[in-house]
């Protein structure tokens, strides 16, 4: 990991970032962006007419890419728990707004009853507005969080990034489906993942899913800082190799929505002092990010592409190739050392289910 890093940035960054997390998560203005203007001058120029869901819309990646949905004319549905920052966001959108509608549902993803009544809320805003539901994207996300349970009985990393957009995206599927069908519609389920999904390269372990840990896991306690860590690995892996189960249960039904996936690099976006930083490694691990990383509006590309892209494919992943970065698409990972095999595809599928209650 070390090399990774002081390949990136010098290990003499690297050892004063170590020095300052003694004290506190190490702190960095954002970088300028240098690649977003020209990726999105690419991009469809009038998003007029489509509708955009976006979990965790209030700021950081998510806020990013809301803002330039709305500055093209897209319909917005921001899905945040209740907050004066969505209330702030949602009062900014709707100024830059191009002619696009802007709603606010409110979206605890930490609670599976507030995630049905956001769903419920979507399908009468849908209806209400005589539009479709074009894309779907899953950005919000907690990282690096103490050991504890949600009301439903979860980790809160494991239910805030995947459990809950799984089943999310069960509860408005049909309306995903609708908008596929449509000969400009697009249809499309967005997740979003990181580099901690090969941080450690672990496959996806069944407890992770369940309401108690495993006897000896290392996703357990926090005695050692590494388990918040192994936590937030899995459910990053989630997200990706729910891109690929969903490609594939997408493939066998004959269905014309398409499941992507994107990542951000290390991107300087304010999540990192929003953890749960309690030890010095916690810190480190943090702070390295955000020396290293790039513009929020750059780490947002990969997100953007997955989402407003003309000619996209079921499955597609897109980021940077390296720390940072434009975004490009990628290789495919299902292959990928441990692999996103059909065993671990359908372990994903069925705990999902089982924790949910999702119905497909």
């Amino acid at each position: 990991m070390l090399k990774r890093w002081g390949d990136a940035i010098g290990y003499c960054n690297v050892a004063a970032t170590a020095v300052e997390a003694i004290f506190r998560v190490p702190q960095r203005p954002e970088p300028p962006s240098k690649f977003a203007e020209a990726v999105w001058s690419s991009l469809p120029a009038s998003l007029a007419g489509k509708t955009f869901a976006i979990t965790g819309s209030s700021r950081g990646l998510g806020f990013v890419l809301a803002r330039r949905i709305a500055s093209r004319g897209g319909n917005l549905i921001l899905l945040n728990r209740a907050s004066k920052n969505a209330e702030g966001a949602c009062a900014e959108l709707s100024k830059l707004s191009g002619g696009g509608s802007v709603t606010q549902i409110d979206c605890d993803l930490l609670d599976f009853a507030s995630v049905k009544r956001a769903a419920a809320e979507m399908r009468t805003s849908v209806k209400r507005s005589s539009s479709y539901l074009d894309c779907l994207v899953l950005n919000a996300g907690l990282m690096a969080m103490l050991d504890a349970r949600t009301e439903d009985g979860f980790d809160p990393q494991m239910q805030a990034n995947h459990l809950s957009h799984f089943l999310l995206t069960s509860l408005v599927w049909d309306l995903l489906e609708a908008a596929a069908a449509r000969p400009d519609g697009l249809g499309r389920v967005v997740s979003h993942s990181s580099g901690a999904r090969h941080s450690p390269d672990v496959e996806l372990r069944p407890d992770s899913f369940e309401k108690a840990w495993a006897d000896g896991s290392p996703c357990a306690g926090d005695a050692q800082s590494r388990a918040k860590w192994a936590r937030y690995q899995q459910s990053k892996r989630a997200n990706l190799a729910f891109t690929y189960a969903l490609a594939d249960h997408i493939e066998r039904k004959g269905s014309r929505v398409k499941a992507l996936c994107a990542h951000p690099g290390a991107t300087n976006s304010g999540l990192q002092s929003r953890t749960d930083a309690a030890s010095w490694m916690d810190r480190f691990i943090n702070g390295l990010a955000v020396v290293a990383g790039q513009s929020s509006e750059d780490g947002c590309l990969g997100l953007s592409l997955a989402t407003v892209k003309d000619q996209v494919a079921n499955g597609d992943f897109f980021g940077p190739s390296g720390l940072t970065g434009d975004a490009v698409l990628l290789p495919s990972e299902r292959e990928w050392r441990t692999g996103y095999s059909e065993e671990q595809l359908s372990l994903l599928w069925a705990k999902s289910v089982a924790a949910t209650g999702a119905e497909w």
